[in-house]
């Protein structure tokens, strides 16, 4: 797809608002190869979203990877981990329809693919560290001599890879919030790097090589409910793909999934996935091709490609959480390269994993983009309430808020960002004089 054709993720800079809505669906690009094959195989058969299936897959297939693949961002690695929550409604999101569908490639068939430690739910920091530490040593008083010495009393845990399942993320989210606790810290390190510690008063627990993914689900409400803006620019929630998940269809007698572990295609899927993921010969770092080195953006021409989209600015905890859009979609292109046995990202790779990044974004600002966190926007916002559905006239909205220390500048800006938002809309009405510009809340 050339740079002509590339749709922008949110094109924020058009004043025409309108109100949030549901993302619009992965396109074909996103379906590129292996991970594309595993929907369509299983989509008949199940209730759970194609969006949130393909992105879960893509979560499972980047722990495979370990630390054998990676990419580089500056003097960064990024490697295949990603950190996924769904987000839909309780009972009729399926978010955990999806998670189970994937789950069962990767461990149901004749060669299903290694996935290392599956963890169900995590409590502390200490913990996520515990299921793949270093050897634990310990300064233990040797009774024979009455010295201290350092003793071995934990053997390291050979297994790095960590993929963390999360069907209750409210959970965690609440238990971040606990005095003393580091799993928000934890989760941040297990990100950005493959070294995890813990503070600890006699003994540091240390996992090196780690390789820790995160696969959770969440209703808006309670994960609106859960996040305050210090949560999103702590830079915890900023690491996390957010994506919509809904129910595709009715099933009402269920499909013929069980049959599929016996499927030709499934097994070849399995042993495809096996081959294309091997690595014998150490860790290797996969560049991005003449082509899509030129459609990710070239540093003489920086206005131009995919690095500058994902570089937009948004207002709100909808920009606070997608700020880290470019690695995000730097570490799917990887994953979607080396699963399709490439060691080198094609312009096809960086498209997918752009498209798939854009179905987050409208997902993230589905979900927070109408966050009033501004003081003067979320006063406007009860104006306009009150209002409805006269509206009110910008000259009306100055008079009540100049006079209360809104400041024209403040109050423009407050307006600005809750059209970009979707959250008010303006009409303009030509008149004899000037035109009349009338404010509304979006339905």
């Amino acid at each position: 797809m050339s740079n002509g054709q590339r749709s922008e993720i949110s094109n924020i800079g058009d004043f025409t608002p309108h109100v949030v809505p549901w993302p619009r669906s992965i396109g074909t690009a996103g379906y590129y190869g292996l991970a594309g094959e595993f929907v369509r195989l299983v989509e008949p058969h199940t209730e759970a979203d194609p969006n949130a299936i393909l992105l879960t897959f893509l979560t499972f297939a980047g722990q495979l990877l370990g630390r054998n693949f990676y990419v580089m961002a500056g003097s960064d690695e990024h490697h295949g981990n990603l950190f996924l929550c769904l987000i839909g409604t309780t009972g009729h999101g399926r978010k955990g329809s999806a998670i189970s569908v994937v789950n069962s490639f990767f461990h149901r068939g004749p060669e299903p693919p290694r996935l290392g430690h599956v963890l169900k739910g995590i409590s502390t920091g200490e913990g996520v560290v515990w299921e793949i530490h270093d050897d634990l040593y310990k300064m233990i008083l040797d009774k024979k001599t009455g010295k201290p010495e350092r003793t071995l009393v934990e053997p390291a845990e050979p297994e790095k890879r960590l993929l963390i399942v999360l069907n209750e993320f409210q959970q965690c989210l609440a238990n971040m919030r606990k005095p003393e606790s580091i799993l928000s810290s934890i989760l941040r390190q297990a990100w950005d790097q493959g070294e995890l510690s813990t503070p600890a008063k006699n003994s540091r627990a240390i996992a090196t090589g780690a390789h820790v993914s995160v696969a959770a689900a969440m209703s808006k409400t309670e994960l609106l409910a859960e996040t305050d803006t210090t949560d999103a620019e702590n830079g915890t929630l900023n690491r996390f793909m957010f994506a919509c998940s809904k129910r595709s269809k009715l099933l009402p007698q269920g499909g013929q999934f069980s049959k599929l572990f016996s499927d030709p295609h499934w097994i070849s899927l399995q042993q495809r996935i096996n081959q294309n993921t091997e690595n014998g010969h150490g860790r290797i770092e996969i560049h991005r091709s003449q082509l899509a080195e030129e459609n990710w953006g070239l540093n003489e021409n920086p206005d131009r490609g995919m690095y500058r989209i994902l570089n937009q600015s948004r207002p709100g905890i909808w920009g606070a959480v997608t700020a880290r859009a470019p690695q995000i979609v730097l570490r799917l292109a990887n994953i979607i390269a080396v699963i399709n046995g490439a060691r080198e990202i094609s312009e096809e790779h960086l498209d997918a994993a752009y498209e798939c990044w854009r179905y987050c974004d409208e997902s993230a600002r589905y979900v927070f983009g109408d966050r009033l966190d501004d003081p003067l926007a979320a006063r406007v916002m009860q104006e306009l309430r009150s209002a409805a559905p006269q509206g009110l006239t910008r000259s009306q909205l100055h008079r009540l808020f100049l006079n209360h220390g809104g400041g024209r500048e403040k109050l423009d800006a407050a307006l600005l960002w809750l059209a970009h938002s979707g959250i008010a809309h303006c009409e303009k009405i030509q008149t004899q004089g000037r035109p009349v510009e009338t404010w509304y809340e979006n339905a």
